[in-house]
């Protein structure tokens, strides 16, 4: 898995997934957009925090974690997912890929979890870089 966005929506970023699994039918992978509450629709010009997290599957079994929180609250989940097969057991992530170009530093942020980014969004420099 690893981080994504796409085009503006209203004039907001959706962000999430893309992920390739064991219950892929196409040769790609799938987008799967961090929509609760739409909480992963950043607007431009805003710090977020934004923190994933991934638990690799059981071979053989659908019982992989994923994560995503937007300022603290819970903007995606998916506990049911089987990215390592006995074909391939290997699982890659990275984070989401971010153009800084705020005018001001991030604010202190306080979390829940031991890995946080803070990153502003700038959705025009971004839009170059889709896939």
């Amino acid at each position: 898995a690893r981080g994504l966005f796409k085009e503006q929506k209203n004039d907001k970023t959706p962000i999430g997934f893309y992920c390739y699994h064991a219950e892929m039918t196409g040769q790609y992978g799938e987008n799967w957009l961090w929509d609760r509450d739409q909480l992963g629709y950043l607007e431009n010009n805003r710090w977020y925090c934004l923190e994933q997290y991934v638990k690799l599957n059981t071979i053989g079994k659908s019982d992989g974690i994923l994560r995503a929180w937007v300022d603290g609250k819970l903007a995606f989940e998916k506990t049911t997912s089987a990215c390592a097969t006995p074909r391939r057991s290997g699982f890659k992530t990275s984070g989401v890929t971010s153009t800084t170009a705020a005018k001001t530093p991030p604010p202190a942020t306080t979390t829940h979890s031991s890995t946080t980014s803070s990153s502003p969004v700038n959705t025009s420099a971004r839009s170059q870089n889709s896939h």
